[in-house]
């Protein structure tokens, strides 16, 4: 799950390894907005919840690729 946050101070953020300016709109994971949010970096502004087609497209090509693979 993603989820969209802005920025209320900035930081340097070292997963995006970027600057991160106040009033900055970013999404993150579920897990990583709840460690910005808990250090009062960052509000969380939406959850964006997967879509559960993409999902299945995703899975299909995955499992696609895998089953083409040759083992010899």
């Amino acid at each position: 799950m993603k989820v969209k946050v802005e920025c209320t101070a900035t930081y340097n953020d070292l997963q995006l390894k970027k600057q991160i300016n106040r009033g900055e709109l970013i999404t993150v994971s579920k897990e990583r907005a709840d460690e910005l949010v808990s250090l009062g970096l960052v509000r969380q502004i939406e959850v964006i919840k997967e879509d559960k087609k993409e999902n299945a497209k995703l899975k299909s090509k995955t499992e696609k690729a895998v089953r083409s693979k040759k083992i010899k």
